[in-house]
């Protein structure tokens, strides 16, 4: 039987964590479960040592993000031999066939680094929120989506250009020659990146339409002005995606454009007095003119030949084999 470590990276996972834990050991394939903890302020920690002792818990001293803690537990996963590692959101919950039916997936369809099941939302009654755009950039037919929407599986995997981490299958081939999730992002646009590597690794990204996960994730508030720093977060991770990404040609000249506009607006807000408006923008302008080392390191890797990139993996060698 094909080994399969399941991560989960928490964070103050309280309203979700016995469900999600409680869901995955009822899984009809097992696997071997890591919940990294990134600090959490609640009681997420205590509740797991006592009420499933079975999971392993590392708790890490800070807060590293959701990619560098999915890093270490796809490190503790590559040390357990892991042929399979099983990315879950700490708010997303499985069904029993799950696992087995993506494991099942990856040995008959080849060329895949990644396979995601269909994303329901919280109370199931439909897509998880951006999901059904995923699905209209995939390899779907009209037919498809409608049987979905009334959570009717259908036994096909699509490929697709994306899929959010919320509930990824990933081979450990993927993870030879992808690496895991690079530092330069903290929290949010760490999966796009992952994805834009997996293509350029010439491996595919799928969606098996036979199986759901409900992802009962929070919504942030949908406003034009949200809180200032959350706003500069959400536009410098867009930022960070798109210059990157190792597919897109000039990334100097996308830079030093995005410098010269958030510049311009700084300016121009002002002298309209628009101090929110003024300070974004100075944000970001100060941010791109201190990342140019970074994200050219950033593309660098991803180009190379790196065995287990970001992995801190020195030997090249996967853990275990020598």
């Amino acid at each position: 039987m094909d080994k399969v470590v399941t991560i989960i990276v928490t964070y103050n996972a309280m309203n979700w964590i016995e469900r999600c834990l409680t869901a995955l050991l009822e899984s009809s394939y097992p696997s071997v479960v890591v919940v990294v903890d990134n600090q959490s302020q609640d009681d997420t920690v205590p509740f797991i040592r006592r009420t499933f002792p079975q999971v392993e818990l590392i708790v890490a001293d800070r807060n590293l993000g959701f990619g560098q803690g999915n890093n270490i537990g796809i490190r503790y996963a590559l040390g357990k031999q892991a042929d399979y590692f099983f990315l879950l959101n700490q708010d997303a919950y499985i069904e029993s066939q799950t696992i087995p039916a993506l494991i099942n997936r990856f040995k008959t369809a080849k060329g895949y680094g990644i396979l995601s099941p269909v994303h329901r939302n919280g109370s199931s009654t439909g897509f998880d929120d951006h999901f059904y755009g995923y699905l209209l950039n995939s390899e779907y037919q009209e037919e498809d989506l409608a049987l979905l929407e009334k959570g009717i599986p259908v036994d096909k995997l699509i490929g697709s250009p994306f899929v959010n981490a919320a509930c990824w299958m990933v081979s450990a081939r993927c993870i030879e020659e992808v690496g895991g999730f690079d530092p330069i992002f903290f929290h949010y646009g760490e999966d796009d990146n992952y994805g834009q590597r997996v293509l350029y690794k010439n491996l595919r990204i799928g969606i098996y339409l036979g199986s759901f996960v409900i992802h009962d994730k929070s919504r942030d508030p949908v406003d034009a002005k949200l809180p200032l720093g959350k706003r500069i977060n959400r536009e410098w991770v867009q930022f960070l995606v798109y210059a990157c990404d190792v597919k897109r040609g000039n990334y100097v000249l996308f830079m030093a454009k995005r410098f010269v506009s958030h510049s311009g607006k700084f300016a121009l807000c002002t002298g309209k007095l628009d101090l929110y408006g003024a300070r974004m923008n100075l944000a970001l302008a100060f941010r791109i003119c201190t990342s140019f080392l970074s994200v050219a390191s950033s593309r660098k890797v991803a180009r190379a030949s790196v065995k287990y990139a970001h992995l801190g993996i020195s030997d090249n060698l996967r853990p275990g084999t020598h």
